[in-house]
């Protein structure tokens, strides 16, 4: 069954009370494994990345991921470019950010190796109470096995992400890791963050700054980070931040609000990628976990750390989101100081 069909028929659906998946879907000519509780809906495509097109806030009635209008999710060789191939929605990150060689003298893609490849995937559990879907991968380049398994629970309105990164290879590596969801938005949509300064990276136009500028967050250049998109500039930037203050962040809008809940530990960092037009026409809001600052595996980063495993060992880390069109619950479980 193609997805047009199900986006069709969503509303109906939405009435279910019980956890279900269903693996006999395509999107684009690409399976896709659809699977939903009466709070939330997604859709993976294991064939694109395991990318998860699709996360439905069902009290919202709307995917609170971006998809471009333009692009359609299609597979890709190995070393494509990510920007000329993207479609949107959530992808994992690994094991560089940047181009670069490895410490072996192996070249690495820009945004790593697994968005491009094709992941198997496991139904796990199935029924009434919980579903539980399993996307697992061996990286061609990186002797390393990825995995992330994402459950649902019947009554809950929280999305569980346990990733599993092994290195099945004889020798150590070294690795950056970021998890990469790209949110719809609108002028009205306000981010809630546990940071207390900024750095920015790549930009456009200047409105957001210009590479090097740091500042105390949430103001800088006379703009309320936390509001980007009330702003007529089109610009695009790229901060990075700490979280010194907390392991979530929240995105507010007009009908309700998400959080995003992640290890600290291992997800010292939060990228914030604000494009306002200024980047191929496009309007999206990327808050991202990462264990460290952009810099690729050749230098160290200004913030957290490039991570090493050695033969054997594994890297485990829980991240949580969570959504509803009750907001001030949203933001009061995220326990932030919003000032």
């Amino acid at each position: 069954m193609v997805y047009s069909d199900l986006q069709k028929t969503v509303s109906q659906r939405f009435c279910s009370m019980t956890c279900r998946v269903d693996t006999n879907w395509t999107y684009c000519g690409l399976r896709a494994v659809r699977f939903e509780n009466k709070f939330i809906a997604i859709t993976v495509l294991p064939e694109r990345g395991a990318n998860i097109i699709d996360i439905t806030d069902k009290s919202r009635d709307r995917n609170l991921l971006w998809r471009s209008e333009r692009i359609k999710p299609h597979a890709v060789s190995l070393k494509a470019d990510f920007d000329d191939h993207w479609a949107g929605g959530w992808d994992d990150i690994f094991p560089t950010g940047r181009p670069c060689k490895n410490e072996y003298g192996d070249p690495l893609p820009y945004l790593g190796e697994l968005w491009s490849i094709p992941h198997d995937f496991i139904v796990l559990q199935d029924n009434d109470d919980v579903v539980q879907i399993k996307t697992f991968v061996k990286t061609p380049i990186t002797p390393a096995y990825f995995s992330r398994t994402i459950t649902l629970q019947k009554d809950s309105d929280e999305v569980v992400f346990e990733y599993e990164i092994k290195n099945i290879g004889t020798m150590p590596f070294r690795f950056q890791w970021g998890i990469h969801p790209v949110f719809a938005v609108t002028p009205q949509s306000r981010v809630i963050l546990p940071s207390k300064s900024a750095r920015v990276d790549e930009w456009i136009g200047g409105a957001f700054g210009e590479e090097g500028e740091t500042f105390q967050w949430p103001h800088h250049r006379g703009i309320d980070m936390r509001q980007p998109f009330i702003s007529d500039e089109r610009s695009l930037a790229l901060h990075y931040l700490d979280t010194d203050m907390g392991n979530s962040f929240v995105l507010a809008d007009y009908d309700g609000a998400l959080s995003m809940t992640f290890d600290r530990t291992t997800f010292p960092c939060l990228w914030y990628l604000i494009n306002n037009g200024a980047s191929r026409g496009d309007i999206h809001l990327a808050i991202e976990p990462w264990t460290s600052a952009p810099s690729g595996l050749s230098n160290e980063p200004v913030l957290g750390e490039i991570v090493q495993i050695e033969a054997g060992g594994v890297k485990m880390a829980t991240v949580k989101l969570k959504s509803s069109n009750d907001q001030k619950t949203v933001i009061a479980a995220a326990n932030l100081d919003q000032e």
